[in-house]
């Protein structure tokens, strides 16, 4: 090869690996959450920011987020911390993550716990009781066995273990920024279902073919063409990485944050808060008979 000259197979490989990187990068992208700043700075000047909605469930990517912007206009992605989409979301804002926030310190659980259980009749078994706080510190199952024991006075279960390192993620990220706590709120999917459909709890398991029919429903009153929406964000992930209910989900929980901040739910009705100020609670919204939707 002739000094400084570039041998043509090494460009060709060099370009077809960037082409491999790029194409990965649109695949994983759907949206990058730094879009979720757009239009924050382009206000005439005392103009009111529009509130942005998020619904947020853990995938085995990392977590799932749907934005409903108040045109209407639905955008998604996934990010590998909760932090990152905090970070790259504007205000006014309001998040709904599908995971235990405040936590008990000692025997008893929480009470939204137990009031969703008892909204949902036939599907209570999809709400797992929250791990002590104590449990966030386990290294391992049988230790997080032993300190639930200690803590709570009861056991854990492998389901509410599964969730763990996603709640000391959430926990970590709430208790250090205080923007996260102004914006961040919990939820839980089936909670939001109930209420979207008048307060009535589904009848099938949402992995179920009877479950997603039942959903889109829910949604389609809300939002049309919802199950054509979820269709159509599933094309950018693979299943491995996105499940279709963690996208349905993640859609009901940013519906239920669009609404209207006044008609607004919580089980319970007047929420505590944990040892370290994190409320306990699940959020919640009937359009039916609380207010209107936003969106």
């Amino acid at each position: 090869m002739t000094p400084g000259r570039t041998d043509p197979d090494v460009v060709d490989r060099h370009l077809a690996a960037l082409r491999r990187t790029l194409a990965a990068l649109r695949r994983h992208a759907g949206v990058s959450p730094r879009s979720l700043r757009a239009d924050s700075d382009r206000r005439p000047p005392g103009e009111a920011a529009p509130v942005l909605a998020i619904g947020v469930d853990g995938c085995p990517a990392g977590w799932f987020f749907v934005a409903l912007e108040p045109s209407g206009a639905s955008r998604c992605g996934i990010v590998r911390t909760l932090d990152e989409l905090v970070r790259n979301t504007r205000e006014p804002a309001l998040v709904l993550v599908d995971i235990p926030i405040g936590l008990p310190d000692g025997p008893g659980g929480r009470e939204c716990d137990r009031e969703a259980r008892r909204v949902l009749g036939p599907r209570r078994s999809s709400v797992f009781s929250a791990p002590a706080r104590a449990v966030l510190d386990a290294i391992d199952y049988e230790d997080a066995k032993r300190r639930s024991r200690t803590a709570a006075g009861v056991g854990l279960s492998k389901q509410a273990f599964a969730i763990v390192p996603k709640c000391r993620e959430v926990n970590e990220l709430l208790r250090a920024d205080a923007r996260a706590r102004r914006i961040v709120r919990e939820t839980h999917p089936e909670v939001c279902f109930w209420a979207l459909a008048g307060r009535k709890p589904m009848k099938h398991g949402k992995k179920t073919e009877e479950g997603w029919k039942e959903r889109i429903a829910v949604l389609n009153r809300l939002r049309p063409a919802s199950g054509q929406e979820i269709e159509g964000m599933l094309g950018r992930f693979r299943r491995r990485e996105v499940a279709r209910d963690d996208a349905v989900d993640a859609l009901a929980a940013a519906v239920t944050a669009s609404a209207d901040a006044a008609a607004l739910r919580t089980l319970p009705s007047e929420p505590p808060t944990d040892s370290v100020g994190l409320p306990m609670e699940m959020v919640w919204f009937e359009p039916e008979t609380t207010g209107s939707i936003a969106r």
